[in-house]
């Protein structure tokens, strides 16, 4: 019976870890896929971000986003693939904090 007792407390245990480390994995903060300037802006469905144009995904927060920037200002850009491919859309875009 102590050894029943034992597994099924491993067992919870065990449970316990792999729940808190999803809950962990959860908050971790994705980097942004770029930083720069804002070289120019075409309405709410592209930016230019040093000489280099990316749409931004219909539907995302960052349609929302684009109202509040201005070209000059330095941006974290989120995308939804590899910035090495045109073929990412942006969907994020923030104002740049920090160094």
């Amino acid at each position: 019976m102590n050894r029943l007792k034992s597994c099924v407390a491993v067992g919870a245990a065990l449970i316990a870890l792999g729940l808190g480390s999803a809950s962990t994995l959860a908050s971790i903060l994705i980097p942004p896929a770029l930083t720069g300037h804002i070289t120019s802006i075409s309405g709410v469905s592209s930016v230019t971000i040093d000489g280099r144009l990316f749409v931004v995904r219909a539907g995302s927060a960052a349609v929302a986003q684009m109202a509040q920037l201005q070209v000059g200002q330095i941006v974290d850009v989120y995308l939804d693939g590899p910035a090495t491919t045109s073929a990412s859309e942006v969907v994020g875009i923030n104002l740049h904090t920090g160094p």
